[in-house]
């Protein structure tokens, strides 16, 4: 997260499948409230379990809407089998509603 432009990563089984949801808030509530050092820290302690997500066939518009019934800035995007396929954000609704608007590229 410090060296790409990230505030969340989505937590991920062996068959890719998200089990859960890491924000950099999250990392350092963690390491606040427990006290200790980020190397002391697992993941599974600080990341939310609950994982709102939609499919690739879902519209921008359903996205945009459980995003916000959830107040959420990313949103894992689940394949076929469950697998994870992407990550949309609110950047990406952003930047798509400009080019429909402007009928160019973001």
């Amino acid at each position: 997260m410090w060296e790409e432009p990230c505030g969340a990563v989505p937590v991920l089984d062996d068959q890719r499948r998200p089990v859960g949801f890491l924000t950099d808030r999250d990392i350092c509530m963690a390491a606040y409230t427990q006290g200790k050092p980020l190397e002391e820290l697992r993941v599974e302690v600080a990341m939310a379990r609950k994982v709102v997500s939609c499919t690739a066939e879902d519209d921008l518009d359903s996205a945009a809407q459980l995003m916000q019934q959830n107040r959420t800035r990313q949103l894992p995007v689940i394949g076929s089998g469950g697998t994870l396929v992407g990550l949309l954000s609110r950047d990406d609704l952003a930047c798509e509603a400009v080019r429909t608007l402007r009928g160019g590229v973001c």
